[in-house]
């Protein structure tokens, strides 16, 4: 499923133009420093891109800013392509990273970039840091590139995946439960197994991407998806016991926007769970409509986990209710809970996750607090990691995917006392020390 959608991202760049309605349009042809100056394009004419100004400052250099989210002074998100003929080392300094939001996570950070059209992305490794200036060199390999803060998950991989599996055997039905500000459709994915009546299946929720930037987030909810649906026993034997429901595009405008934490209207949605609105935050109403009367109706929830990618955290971890908020044997739980997860996928921490307050504003508190049940955001880390196998090694989509199907994996051994033993967990570490 993987190897399809990696092709399908390359004939998605086709289709991006219908989304440009939505983005900040701008091609500029860049020759500045005399008629002999090489030509260069700098492109954001295209979904998610995002870029503030840009001014050349030498042949192969450039300073640049991040833009503001719409409606919001927050500012972080950037992606934009280059197009030259000249396969020459560029400089660019992002002049204005010292304001940006989470600016502290300058020191560790590497952009991405892509050489096909965001099918494969590779860390930028030739970073600095000042304190107001981020710095990043790069050499392009073809004609073109695609430059981004971390590896870009945008909206039309979502829907081709949803094109993809909507004839899933296993997968019950895709329903289209709300509409966002700008009319594009949120999904809710429903996965068991059919043959299996669902009277007494308990259920597992999933949601993803409330903030745009966190592309991780998704990559990490479409790896728990690949494996719910894939051969494997323990996925097919949960699906005989539980019924998946995931949302994972929680916030299509901001993404198509290319804003780093809001929606269109400067909503964070991750903090209006307990008051949410369809008028500012269709998504969120819907799916907290959906879970409440899914409880009403009788229905048993094991848990919920939101997906999420942080900004300055260098690692893969959890926030939960913890015995404080919930109780000795919930919080033991959950501690539990995170130990399975750790020992399947070592690039995720046990003692490095946390417990959180009881913000009812954030999905994980509101579904503790309003259904009382398990409830975790686990993040996983914009950069590199500190711990476990893969530390000092920054992330990558593939141990994304792992960790959004370990978590799946884990869910079935704790929670449905389903487990494929030593071979479950697929990890990456050779190809990651190799290169």
């Amino acid at each position: 499923m993987r190897l399809l959608r990696s092709l399908a991202g390359l004939v998605a760049v086709a289709r991006q133009g219908r989304f440009l309605a939505l983005t900040t349009v701008s091609s500029v042809l860049l020759t500045g420093c005399g008629e002999s100056a090489p030509t260069v394009q700098l492109l954001t004419n295209f979904e998610g891109a995002s870029l503030g100004s840009h001014v050349r400052t030498g042949d192969w250099a450039f300073d640049l800013t991040i833009g503001h989210d719409s409606n919001s002074d927050f500012l972080r998100w950037y992606s934009f392509r280059i197009a030259t003929a000249e396969l020459a080392p560029f400089t660019f300094h992002i002049i204005n990273a010292g304001q940006t939001s989470a600016a502290a996570a300058w020191p560790f950070n590497q952009p991405v970039v892509s050489q096909d059209g965001g099918a494969t992305w590779q860390r930028i490794a030739d970073v600095g840091y000042d304190g107001q200036v981020f710095t990043f060199r790069y050499t392009p390999v073809s004609a073109s590139g695609w430059i981004a803060y971390s590896p870009v998950y945008n909206y039309s991989r979502w829907t081709g995946l949803v094109a993809e599996i909507n004839d899933h055997p296993r997968v019950r039905s895709v329903a289209v439960i709300a509409n966002s500000l700008a009319g594009n459709p949120i999904h809710l994915v429903e996965v068991t197994d059919p043959t299996v009546p669902a009277l007494d299946k308990s259920a597992i929720w999933v949601t993803a991407r409330q903030h745009p930037a966190e592309a991780g987030g998704s990559w990490m909810a479409e790896g728990m998806l690949d494996w719910i649906l894939s051969e494997q026993p323990a996925a097919r034997e949960l699906l005989r016991s539980a019924v998946v429901y995931l949302v994972p595009f929680m916030n299509p405008d901001g993404v198509l926007l290319g804003n780093y934490r809001v929606n269109r209207v400067g909503v964070n949605l991750n903090r209006v769970w307990n008051d949410a609105d369809p008028s500012y935050a269709p998504s969120v109403a819907a799916v907290v409509r959906e879970m409440e009367s899914f409880v009403a109706d009788g229905g048993n929830i094991a848990i919920f986990v939101d997906f999420h990618t942080h900004s300055s955290e260098r690692k893969n971890f959890l926030i939960y209710n913890g015995a404080d908020i919930t109780s000795p044997q919930m919080g033991a739980e959950i501690e539990a809970f995170t130990a399975v997860l750790n020992r399947i996928n070592p690039d995720f921490t046990a003692a490095g996750s946390e417990q959180g307050g009881i913000d009812t504003r954030l999905a994980r508190a509101w579904a503790y607090q309003a259904l009382g049940i398990h409830a975790v955001t686990c993040e996983g880390s914009y950069q590199d990691v500190d711990h476990g196998p893969g530390a000092g090694h920054y992330m990558t989509v593939d141990r994304y995917l792992d960790l959004g199907a370990a978590f799946g994996k884990a869910v079935a051994e704790f929670f449905f006392g389903i487990s494929e033993g030593d071979g479950l967990a697929l990890h990456r570490w050779a190809a990651i020390t190799e290169g």
